[in-house]
């Protein structure tokens, strides 16, 4: 082999080493790359989920005196008797069918921005969880009269979509028509979730209780959700 062949041969297997070099540099830019991409994606993910349950802690607060507001007119939002009377009255009083509309439109707009990502449900469901669920429990019969008069199942949807996702949350169930099947719990979870339903849904608040200390076993901050429908 000539000098020009060996000199021909070592400047191509040099070349081949640059380019191997070359490609593995840049698989490992590549992959750092991704790792950066990836960390800021979550960093942005956690700020937004931060900032989200921030403006949903803000919103909550600065509608408390309006909920209380809209549900001062109405019973307590467990006493499911005295709102099963309050209901069958709205028929032939405006003002208490006025008073019962404004509060689920109220709760109507708080499960659009429940539902739709706005506001963050794990911050609603710790302040108003309870109130919520006990609404559309002792609420959800005449709303499907409502809908059924009107041919209008969308009315206060959004309501009872976040209702049946705070139930899930807590691992309890809601009030369904007597025509929807149930969802059984698992057989772990069952005899908790019926007792912690007993207990959050039934107990009424104490006669001269002030609504907007209304606990939720616990969980629920100050005041109960109030809103209007």
């Amino acid at each position: 082999m000539s000098a020009f062949e060996i000199l021909s041969s070592t400047i191509a297997a040099v070349a081949v080493v640059v380019n191997i070099a070359a490609l593995l540099f840049l698989g490992m830019q590549v992959r750092q790359g991704v790792r950066n991409a990836s960390t800021a994606d979550a960093a942005r993910k956690e700020e937004w989920t931060k900032r989200r349950k921030e403006a949903s802690m803000q919103f909550y607060m600065t509608t408390l005196e309006r909920r209380e507001h809209h549900r001062s007119a109405l019973p307590p939002d467990r006493d499911r008797e005295s709102i099963a009377r309050f209901l069958a009255e709205t028929k032939n009083d405006p003002a208490k069918d006025a008073a019962v509309r404004t509060y689920l439109s109220y709760l109507e707009m708080l499960g659009t921005g429940v539902n739709t990502g706005v506001l963050d449900i794990e911050i609603i469901e710790q302040f108003a969880g309870g109130s919520i669920i006990a609404a559309w429990n002792n609420y959800g019969f005449w709303i499907i009269e409502v809908r059924e008069e009107f041919s209008a199942p969308a009315i206060y949807r959004q309501f009872e979509i976040m209702a049946r996702a705070i139930a899930v949350e807590r691992g309890v169930e809601v009030w369904r028509p007597v025509t929807e099947p149930r969802s059984p719990l698992p057989a772990d979870e069952s005899g908790r979730a019926a007792a912690d339903a007993d207990a959050d849904l039934d107990a009424d608040p104490e006669p001269n209780a002030d609504p907007s200390s209304d606990s939720d076993s616990g969980r629920e901050s100050a005041g109960a959700v109030t809103g209007g429908r």
